[in-house]
């Protein structure tokens, strides 16, 4: 998928980060207590259903198709490294595109708004602006070498 390319410019991003040590290790405290509530399968697996909650929009009939084929396609690829980043799984939720993966790097409050920027602004260009513009969505379920999660997700463009 064309959207890997675009996240090892944002993988690197991640690892640099930015902020002081205090607010990433604040951060870091932040997203562990909050792992820990949501820890087990059964919270994933409810956070992807409340997805269905935030309200589909109109998408293009053939788009959930012409997704499953790409996804299908890009599983044979995994896992997927480019630089620091690493997609182990990716699935589809209707027209919402979902990749799981792992990032060798730690999260802090400025990388991960760098990260909601930069991805935001990659994935609404070419091809998979185009996808969003039909109705389509991006989800990024990421975790980082200290084993904090963080998820975004792109389904509009302005």
């Amino acid at each position: 998928m064309r959207t890997l390319l675009a996240l090892a410019a944002l993988a690197t991003l991640t690892a640099c980060g930015g902020g002081g040590e205090s607010d990433s290790r604040r951060d870091r405290e932040s997203s562990r207590s909050e792992r820990d509530r949501d820890n087990d399968s059964e919270a994933r697996e409810g956070d992807r259903g409340s997805r269905e909650d935030r309200g589909r929009r109109e998408a293009d009939p053939e788009l959930e198709d012409e997704l499953r084929a790409e996804v299908r396609q890009f599983r044979e690829t995994l896992p997927a490294r480019e630089g620091v980043l690493t997609i182990t799984d990716v699935d589809l939720d209707g027209t919402e595109i979902i990749y799981t993966g792992r990032v060798d790097a730690d999260f802090n409050s400025s990388s991960i708004a760098e990260f909601r920027r930069v991805v935001s602004r990659d994935l609404c260009t070419g091809e998979t602006g185009e996808v969003i513009r039909r109705g389509g969505a991006y989800t990024y379920d990421l975790r980082d070498s200290d084993g904090d999660d963080f998820e975004t997700t792109v389904d509009s463009c302005d």
